[in-house]
């Protein structure tokens, strides 16, 4: 027969095993001989709240209570089930109880002062953790609540410390890696934030904390498949919290998978119709599938329940903008700016709607908000930004900003400040040194990283059309300012032989990073109308992703494309690309850097433009300021290609008809 002691031995087996339905029954056994046996009451009560029968927890706690008041591990497992279930008041007047029979219980002061934590009263809370961990140092969940208070009250360097020593203590905590990942975050260390999220997750695969957090910060890095499959996870395990759609939705949203992105932020809204933020993103991500309409009545939704919400007055006149409803965008700009003076989105995109109507002289002050934008940083140097004086015997720092396409643009303003007497300096990446070393008006190049000359002012490249006051009548646009080494060229030559043909590079896809790379970038299918113009030889200009297309044609249509090794090093690629296109007679591109290459060399060059089309190319027209021998294709609806390109089929054979009768 066994004894008490034996089946208690056999119920912590269980628990320990992981079984806590098997160790209620030899509990319960030995409660019939020895019903206020502490130890067995308060076992059973860890059983019950592991099964998740909490109400049945209490309980068991209360009948302790009753045979022996006062019972501080009865009181102190009461307080946490409670907590456990959301009852926040009564857990604190359980803690108190608790703590006025026994002032230096560590667990009750820890658990008092989370709970105070939590809800804000740092005040409160804070002596009651700090003296936790003085009657026990080496308790590690007092070291970790304090750790978290000290990261509530501001001080995440303290903070730090105390979570590092809660683990040193207890190094398979995952609640203290999850909050070192938090602290981690806050000190501006992504690494170290991602490998103690890792570490919680590998000790708890279930935190939905953890998941969200490292999913967050893995889409912040654009580490995007994995943080879709993380949040993916959060709403498995919590398949009613609003804020993991929304969390979800922008992942996916960033993965350029705007259609999944709406189904679960529109979920997002159905759990709270009141979600402000998830509102606002579902908005957005129908406007990013060309549902303006829809995405403006989200916006307008939205602002009935935050009216004053600066960036939502923002978004909607960002759609407003696409739309081509310029007047009542602008007047949500300014209204956005009343609630929110500095807020970004009006700024920058108020120059959008300013810039791309012509209005450069208005629109050039708030495109300096781009800094504020995400994936925009601005650098950090010793001298003063240039501020438009006069610069003569000064030299001037430039230095790179955003893609290949804005550097080949604006690299023209090299002149401009030579011009006005300065010594002008770059500071660019590698990739484009060789390329723009025959520039006119550079004195001197540096590649980023490397040390720069002394100089007296700087400033970034996509600032100087501001702050030379451009204007569309006053664009420098002498070509072509770039030039292809003569050796490449002579090459290029061979290797596209001499039959006469008319020789066309094409170009059809940008960068996937580009926000709105789904609008401009094309289908290699969408040149078919070209190739089959008489006379016409299509040669492939085009990078990376979407080369492969090529191959992929399976003889429908020719195009050539080089059978030589890509060259590893991307600046001998860049050359390599110009010296292709001086041997050819057109390039036609989609808004990529293809494009603005051919303009920079002067080569004659066709650009399909998206009817969003980007700033710099206005609103109509089929010529552009910045490129003499650029001529403009305009969609005349949002991812409509048909026309463009049977439009410039059309003048292409008319084009190379002309040509071969005369």
């Amino acid at each position: 027969m066994s004894t008490s002691a034996d089946l208690f031995r056999h119920a912590v087996a269980e628990l320990e095993a992981g079984r806590p339905a098997l160790a209620e029954q030899p509990l319960r056994q030995i409660l019939r001989g020895e019903p206020t046996d502490s130890r067995t009451l308060l076992t059973l009560g860890q059983v019950l709240r592991l099964q998740g029968r909490s109400a049945e927890a209490v309980a068991v706690y209360q009948q302790l209570l009753q045979s022996q008041p006062g019972h501080p591990d009865a009181l102190y497992q009461w307080a946490t089930t409670v907590k456990e279930q959301g009852q926040f008041d009564q857990a604190m007047q359980i803690f108190r109880q608790l703590l006025e029979r026994q002032p230096d219980h560590v667990e009750g002061l820890t658990g008092l002062g989370a709970l105070l934590a939590g809800r804000g009263q740092l005040d409160a809370a804070m002596p009651l953790l700090e003296r936790a961990v003085k009657v026990r140092p080496d308790f590690a969940q007092a070291r970790h609540n304090l750790g978290v208070g000290r990261g509530l009250t501001g001080r995440p360097d303290l903070a730090r410390a105390e979570l590092e020593e809660s683990l040193r203590l207890r190094p398979d905590y995952p609640e203290a890696w999850y909050n070192l990942g938090n602290i981690h975050g806050v000190l501006g260390l992504p690494k170290e934030a991602e490998a103690s999220y890792r570490r919680a997750l590998e000790l708890r695969p279930d935190h939905t904390g953890a998941l969200t957090n490292l999913g967050l910060l893995l889409q912040k890095n654009e580490q995007v498949s994995e943080a879709v499959d993380l949040l993916r996870r959060v709403i498995e395990l919590r398949p009613a919290a609003p804020e993991a759609y929304n969390n979800l939705g922008l992942a996916l949203l960033e993965a350029r998978r705007a259609a999944e992105a709406v189904v679960m932020l529109r979920q997002s809204v159905r759990l709270n119709p009141h979600y402000g933020e998830a509102s606002n993103n579902l908005a957005k991500a129908v406007f990013s599938l060309g549902r303006f309409r829809e995405s403006e009545v989200r916006f307008l939704d939205a602002l009935r329940e935050q009216p004053q919400n600066a960036e939502l007055h923002a978004n909607l006149g960002t759609v407003l903008q696409s739309a081509g409803r310029h007047d009542e965008a602008l007047a949500c700009f300014d209204l956005a700016l009343m609630f929110d003076p500095q807020c970004v989105t009006a700024h920058y995109n108020r120059s959008m709607s300013l810039l791309s109507q012509g209005r450069w002289l208005e629109g050039w002050s708030d495109y300096e908000y781009r800094w504020g934008l995400s994936g925009q940083t601005e650098r950090k140097y010793r001298q003063p930004r240039w501020d438009g004086s006069p610069l003569g015997g000064r030299t001037i720092l430039i230095w790179a900003e955003q893609g290949l396409g804005d550097m080949i643009q604006f690299i023209r303003y090299a002149q401009a400040l030579k011009e006005q007497g300065a010594r002008v300096v770059l500071e660019f990446p590698p990739h484009v040194v060789p390329l723009f070393r025959g520039v006119t008006g550079i004195d001197q190049i540096v590649t980023e990283g490397d040390r720069v000359p002394v100089y007296d002012v700087q400033a970034p490249l996509l600032s100087l059309p501001g702050l030379l006051r451009t204007t569309p009548q006053s664009v420098p646009a002498k070509v072509p300012y770039l030039r292809a080494p003569a050796e490449r060229i002579a090459h290029w030559r061979r290797a596209l032989g001499s039959e006469p043909r008319y020789r066309i590079g094409i170009s059809w896809r940008g960068s996937s990073r580009h926000t709105h790379d789904h609008w401009r970038s094309v289908s290699l299918e969408r040149f078919a109308p070209l190739a089959a113009v008489p006379g016409v030889s299509l040669v492939s200009l085009q990078k990376g992703p979407g080369s492969e297309e090529v191959a992929a044609l399976d003889g429908r249509f020719a195009v050539w494309q080089s059978t030589e090794d890509e060259p590893v090093d991307l600046a001998d690629a860049l050359l390599n690309t110009a010296a292709l296109m001086s041997c050819l007679d057109l390039v036609i591109s989609v808004d990529t850097a293809v494009a603005h290459l051919a303009g920079a060399l002067a080569r004659p060059v066709w650009m399909a433009v998206a009817a969003l089309p980007d700033w710099r190319w206005l609103r109509r027209g089929s010529r552009t300021p910045w490129y003499p021998t650029m001529r403009l294709y305009r969609q005349k609806k949002l991812s409509k290609w048909k026309d463009v390109f049977a439009r410039m089929a059309r003048d292409l054979k008319n084009g190379v008809g002309a040509e071969r009768e005369s």
